[in-house]
């Protein structure tokens, strides 16, 4: 009698422990994040930068964070001193990488500055932030501000083919 409570215990469980979706311990990300997702992603995080809470952001336990190739928590560095977003805009999406860049305009002590950001996504979370900062006078391009300017959309990323036949 004891044998078949435990049996009947034991194949509960594992019944439980089988119809429990795997997505249990995926992040909020779909996994499937296609263009629009990934846009939606990065657009996310520059709301969260403007606002100096990283918190809003759903990244991973072991994210790693760089600004100007240096590793720091995220909320150190730029995410203390951002004003706004600017208006320029170009945003690179990569869903079958799972990743997503920006290129655009910030403002920082009253000054337009240009930003690129690289975000990666994977099981349902940023796992890495990967941070450019050109400010003017410190390299980069030169006239920033007329690039602040100046609107952009967003553009398809198109993977290059890797052989092409020979005619």
């Amino acid at each position: 009698m004891h044998a078949s409570r435990f049996t009947l215990s034991a194949l509960s469980a594992l019944a439980f422990a089988v119809s429990t979706p795997a997505s249990a311990s995926v992040g909020p990300i779909p996994l499937d994040c296609d263009r629009a997702c990934l846009e939606g992603v990065v657009n996310q995080y520059v709301q969260a930068l403007v606002a100096h809470d990283p918190k809003r952001l759903p990244v991973s336990a072991d994210m790693r964070y760089t600004e100007n190739d240096q590793a720091m928590e995220l909320g150190d560095g730029f995410w203390k001193t951002v004003e706004s977003a600017g208006n320029y805009r170009h945003i690179f999406a990569d869903p079958e990488a799972g990743e997503v860049a920006l290129m655009g305009t910030m403002h920082e002590a009253g000054a337009p500055m240009l930003m690129s950001v690289r975000l990666r996504i994977q099981l349902g979370r940023i796992t890495e932030i990967e941070s450019v900062y050109y400010r003017p006078g410190g390299g980069g391009p030169s006239n920033i501000a007329a690039t602040n300017r100046k609107t952009c959309g967003s553009a398809p990323f198109r993977r290059p083919s890797v052989g092409r036949a020979s005619t």
